[in-house]
């Protein structure tokens, strides 16, 4: 079976993944001002069976040209708000980060259950204007290298989309 996902990053650190990285008193920015800026930095932190002793944890960590650090939005969310890294976060392989820094932001899509409401159990995808896109899954089983940080092609993405029976659908078309 053909693999739709590349692993990005080096290795996983046993660590805790501490709430105090993410600010939620900060007052929420609209999801538009994500739209066009520019990916300067990229950071991703894995922590194996971290939560109840099964789940893997990943965490991404995107810093933009305007709106500083960022985590993927939840599908749904109209706005976000700026995160501090952890500092045990490390950069994602450097073939990766080609694909990655210095692109612009062009979309964003979103997952959607069968009543057409977005499935806030999902996170989003960011498009790149090089036509790659990125996504993180937050949360997978021990081992099986699911919670992390993936990357797509446009034919790949186009497959995923086909596989979800086109239940991932742009923001941005939607936010008009």
């Amino acid at each position: 079976m053909k693999k739709l996902f590349t692993r990005l990053f080096r290795r996983s650190l046993p660590v805790s993944l501490p709430s105090e990285w993410i600010q939620p008193e900060q007052t929420p920015k609209s999801l538009a001002l994500l739209i066009g800026d520019t990916i300067v930095g990229i950071k991703h932190y894995y922590e194996a069976r971290s939560l109840n002793g099964w789940l893997d944890c990943s965490t991404t960590y995107i810093t933009l040209q305007r709106n500083g650090t960022v985590s993927f939005p939840i599908s749904g969310d109209d706005t976000f708000i700026n995160v501090t890294a952890d500092p045990r976060a490390e950069d994602i392989l450097r073939k990766f980060r080609q694909q990655v820094l210095g692109r612009k932001i062009t979309d964003i899509y979103y997952y959607y259950d069968e009543e057409g409401n977005p499935d806030d159990s999902r996170l989003s995808f960011f498009e790149l204007d090089n036509g790659c896109y990125i996504t993180e899954n937050r949360m997978a089983p021990y081992g099986t290298g699911h919670a992390n940080l993936f990357t797509y092609s446009s034919a790949e993405f186009a497959e995923v989309v086909k596989r979800e029976d086109g239940a991932i659908l742009s923001w941005t078309a939607s936010a008009v």
